[in-house]
């Protein structure tokens, strides 16, 4: 009983520490296969525009791709699950000059969590490559993304009460309906 206890406290003291979305706009770096850069803005509740541009150093696949993206609450408030669409460009990187411009569908899949003004992500882009001598091609990449965070989203008090007790709330609700 008394683990139960700790357990709960434990994830109290996380969930006022990790704030998923709490943000209005980060920049960072992709870390994957090679070195990209990021920048997000949020643009309404639970949706971001995401901008990057990664690849041509170790990899000569080089992508730049605009996606929005829409954020799922996991476990709380505080952890995020997102999934996203978008438009982009994909080069060969080859001697030193960019070759073979093809135009992509890129998709996103990722889990996203702030600490403070630290902004990690872990995310799998698959991209459909639509002019690839008439024949269509899919590469899939797995990043991880760290951002700063240069504008934190602003909550006001009533916010920010509802944001912790909704979680509780919805946890109650959840064993009730498990009961009847």
């Amino acid at each position: 009983m008394m683990n139960k206890y700790l357990f709960f406290g434990f994830l109290l003291f996380l969930s006022s520490h990790v704030i998923g979305q709490g943000y209005n706009t980060a920049i960072g770096v992709r870390l994957g296969d090679d070195l990209g850069f990021t920048v997000q803005q949020r643009i309404a509740n639970r949706t971001t525009i995401e901008g990057l541009f990664y690849g041509g150093r170790s990899n000569p696949d080089t992508y730049a791709n605009v996606l929005a993206q829409r954020h799922f609450s996991l476990l709380s408030k505080k952890l995020n699950a997102y999934v996203g669409l978008g438009l982009g460009s994909h080069w060969q990187y080859v001697n030193e000059e960019f070759e073979d411009q093809q135009f992509t569908i890129p998709g996103v899949i990722g889990l996203e969590a702030t600490f403070g003004r630290l902004n990690l992500s872990g995310d799998v882009m698959p991209h459909l490559i639509l002019n690839n001598n008439d024949e269509r091609s899919y590469k899939s990449i797995a990043n991880v993304s760290l951002r700063i965070v240069i504008v934190k989203r602003k909550l006001d008090a009533k916010d920010k009460l509802k944001e912790k007790f909704s979680d509780l709330n919805n946890n109650k609700r959840k064993k009730k309906k498990k009961k009847s």
